[in-house]
């Protein structure tokens, strides 16, 4: 029998099939040099009626790693109209496709694809795009080697072997595909500022005496994040009134955080970061269990009927004992003892949530969720913090005087602008206004 060769021409004639050998589609080469510039590297993209899609190449020298610090983003921020792509690697696999979550029109993901379209490989993370989500690594990592692009309109899926179904192009239409890599290592991750509360889940200063509970909507692929500000170290033992030196304050003694009545069937993390980013402290991440992240029993929360809960328990306090089970639960979660720590200091905090594996960095806010679906959070924090004097606001921390301790935690609201935390003046924002309310009160020294 004599050998025949077989060719197909795959969709939009991207790739050639010969017998069982998929060749790579043309593709123009994003390389300086032998491999993918750090920084940022952009190329505009004219698709059109008879090229409906194009395809770009790249080496990576090393991979994007969630530890090893190195980040590779791709998006299609300031096109004309929305583009994706998705990323193959050099057999022709589909690594991932982008999905449309930078900004736009619509609250991302955008369920119509209105919006910019990204992917974000490595650590975390970058900030966002106008009202876009940050770039938190959310791929997962990507090893070093040759990849493909391949550019197409909104819409558009993509498959192996190099393969994409893209709708039909009226007329000319421009797409920009920008690159933000540091997989040379010639540059730092840099810097990872703080990330903005999700939809706003700002607690302000945690007191036991304010609402506990913050409930929260958790999809594909996106990190949860709440914001408290704890204004006394833990323990804070033993303080008098300022005012007279004699009258004794209430001690502050725990702080714990728990996720009851939140979705059952789901395999919830949690980890607790500091202002400049780093955990807590060492053991300040929490896992689900349930057959998630290598613990095949429950987590430190309630678990039972397909999930576990996680949990965080700090300070000196009596065991409060355990959370309740919420329905569909059957076995109790560890009390809550101060296990994750007897000490904590005054801080501004930042709680990352995530479903199914967890993956934490101990800094830059490093939380990724791989998790898939759509999720209802219930968060409650209970604490006997105290908060800010009754009349006297600018006392952050409730020892009836503003001193440097106030100062400290009120610059750490001033410099987020949006915040709780040293929004005196209560209007939503923290600016030169409650500069010059707390610079009265930080004169004045002694509450009135």
């Amino acid at each position: 029998m004599g050998s025949h060769h077989i060719a197909s021409v795959c969709s939009f004639a991207l790739s050639v099939c010969i017998g069982n050998v998929l060749a790579a589609p043309p593709a123009v080469s994003l390389n300086t040099g032998s491999y993918l510039a750090d920084g940022i590297t952009s190329v505009a993209v004219t698709l059109n009626p008879l090229n409906s899609s194009r395809a770009y190449s790249f080496n990576l020298q090393f991979g994007a790693s969630f530890d090893d610090l190195t980040f590779l983003d791709i998006d299609t921020e300031g096109s004309d109209q929305p583009g994706t792509f998705g990323v193959f690697d050099a057999s022709g696999t589909l690594v991932a496709s982008a999905q449309s979550r930078g900004s736009g029109p619509d609250v991302p993901p955008s369920p119509g694809n209105r919006n910019a379209h990204q992917i974000s490989f490595g650590t975390s993370w970058r900030p966002s795009v106008g009202n876009g989500l940050p770039y938190w690594g959310q791929e997962g990592d990507i090893p070093a080697g040759l990849y493909y692009v391949i550019v197409a309109m909104a819409g558009s899926t993509f498959s192996n072997g190099w393969t994409v179904v893209a709708p039909p192009v009226g007329i000319p239409t421009f797409v920009s595909l920008n690159f933000n890599s540091n997989c040379r290592k010639t540059i730092p991750a840099g810097y990872a500022t703080a990330p903005s509360p999700t939809n706003d889940a700002d607690f302000g200063v945690a007191t036991f005496e304010t609402p506990s509970e913050m409930v929260l909507t958790l999809c594909d692929r996106q990190v949860a994040w709440v914001r408290l500000s704890l204004t006394n170290n833990i323990p804070t033992l033993g303080v008098l009134d300022a005012r007279d030196g004699v009258t004794p304050l209430r001690d502050v003694t725990y702080l714990d955080i728990s996720q009851e009545n939140s979705d059952v069937p789901v395999a919830w993390n949690m980890a607790f970061y500091k202002w400049d980013g780093s955990l807590a402290n060492a053991t300040s991440v929490s896992y689900a269990g349930a057959g998630f992240n290598s613990n095949p029993g429950g987590g430190d929360g309630p678990w039972g009927g397909g999930g576990s809960f996680a949990q965080l328990s700090y300070g000196t306090a009596s065991s409060r004992g355990p959370s309740f089970l919420t329905s569909g639960q059957t076995n109790a979660g560890f009390p809550f003892a101060n296990q994750n720590g007897a000490t904590l200091p005054a801080d501004q905090y930042y709680i990352a949530i995530t479903t199914g594996d967890a993956k934490f960095h101990p800094t830059r806010f490093g939380a990724i969720n791989k998790g898939t679906g759509c999720h209802t959070l219930h968060l409650t924090f209970r604490t006997n913090n105290r908060g800010p004097s009754g009349g006297c606001p600018s006392d952050l921390n409730g020892d009836k005087k503003v001193d440097d301790a106030d100062f400290i935690e009120f610059c750490k609201g001033y410099q987020n602008y949006t915040d709780l935390l040293g929004d005196l003046d209560a209007n939503g924002i923290v600016d030169d206004d409650d500069f010059l309310i707390f610079s009265g009160a930080y004169d004045a020294f002694i509450c009135p």
